[in-house]
């Protein structure tokens, strides 16, 4: 793990093994963090999140909080801004088509699922 919060990488496959340090280099040098992949905010320290998650008027992860408000955000006066919004949707569905069999296939491996019965996990959570 490296010592700059500037180098944190939480889909550096060495980060998401052992991601303690990163938490740690967090808690102590930026305890409110902004991922510059993701754009998602961290927060690190019990605190803060204690003070997030009870605070609903100052802290909010709801549609409209922040940049995606589609409501302010486009316009029909604003073409580059509604182009820039659907194409935020697509990469968002193409994440969705990755991000739903990700876990599942790890899952599978976990367990010792051979790869080619790995179609089955995603199956079996819907038969119910």
């Amino acid at each position: 793990m490296t010592s700059a919060v500037s180098e944190i990488n939480f889909f550096d496959p060495q980060t998401d093994d052992c991601p303690y340090p990163a938490y740690q280099l967090l808690r102590s040098e930026a305890p409110v963090w902004k991922d510059p992949v993701t754009g998602m905010f961290f927060v690190s320290r019990y605190e803060d999140i204690r003070t997030v998650l009870l605070d609903t008027k100052r802290f909010s992860n709801a549609v409209g909080s922040g940049a995606a408000d589609v409501g302010k955000a486009v316009t029909p006066e604003d073409p580059e801004k509604a182009k820039a919004l659907l194409e935020a949707m697509a990469v968002e569905e193409e994440l969705t088509q990755f991000a739903v069999p990700l876990p599942l296939y790890v899952i599978g491996k976990q367990v010792g699922m051979p790869e080619e019965a790995m179609p089955r996990i995603k199956g079996w959570t819907r038969s119910r």
